[in-house]
């Protein structure tokens, strides 16, 4: 019953993330464009307490 967030910020826009449970692997996405004076975001993987393990892996970054 926890919940993992994946997540994006630090990019010139609002910070946006989708949450994720179960006990087994899921695909999840977020969606998010760099502002004109943006080079960079911060991606993230975020759990808030719980007492399961959780893990990410095999993120991915592609232009839409």
């Amino acid at each position: 019953d926890d919940t993992v967030y994946i997540g994006v910020k630090n990019f010139g826009g609002t910070e946006t993330s989708t949450g994720i449970t179960g006990t087994s692997y899921n695909q999840a996405s977020v969606t998010f464009t760099t502002s004109s004076n943006s080079s960079s975001a911060t991606i993230y993987c975020w759990k808030n307490g719980g007492s399961a393990q959780s893990y990410c892996d095999d993120l991915s970054l592609a232009p839409k």
